[in-house]
């Protein structure tokens, strides 16, 4: 497949390994073995929407091995899987009324020790449901079910099966990359 450069169109792109820093919370994990494509005529980078796929499979499986570093994603993921607002979320992890929401949007960065929090509730089985009852925050009882369902889900791609995609947010080279269609 022969793409032409979306900068100076000329059909010079090749496809190139690199080292993507993703912002994760107050820390930035390096993930390896990205892959973009690289002008060889204007040196523009550009990442069609096959290898951002590939990356941000690659993003998530970084993020879910790195202590106290949870995606904006994975954020959201915990908040739907127990079908809690924003608001109650935050009661949940002991934040301020609006923090979830910050988190979550990539507004403001979690502390260490809420992240750890955050990956404890997400892998251990009773966290969460522990941590409503001390906050007084309603559970949805199918939220438990769902929430065990994607247990063995996070631990299957934690062993090396694909990471289910999330929103993992990075702001390097934004004005240089395109999405190719």
């Amino acid at each position: 497949m022969s793409l032409n450069c979306p900068f100076c169109e000329a059909d010079a792109l090749t496809t190139v390994t690199y080292t993507h820093a993703v912002k994760a919370g107050r820390r930035t994990v390096q993930v390896p073995g990205c892959l973009q494509m690289v002008c060889g005529h204007c040196g523009e980078a550009v990442v069609p929407l096959s290898l951002y796929d590939l990356n941000h499979k690659r993003i998530e499986a970084a993020l879910a091995q790195t202590p106290a570093a949870v995606s904006r994603g994975l954020l959201k993921r915990l908040r739907e899987t127990y079908d809690l607002s924003q608001r109650e979320a935050s009661r949940l992890f002991g934040a301020g009324e609006a923090a979830f929401a910050k988190w979550e949007s990539g507004q403001s960065d979690m502390s260490d020790p809420a992240a750890l929090l955050v990956q404890c509730a997400l892998e251990v089985p009773g966290v969460v449901e522990h941590l409503a009852k001390l906050a007084g925050v309603p559970l949805q009882p199918q939220g438990a079910q769902r929430a065990a369902q994607r247990r063995v889900g996070r631990s299957a791609s934690l062993n090396g099966a694909d990471a289910e995609p999330a929103h993992a947010a990075s702001q390097t080279q934004s004005k240089r990359r395109a999405v190719l269609q």
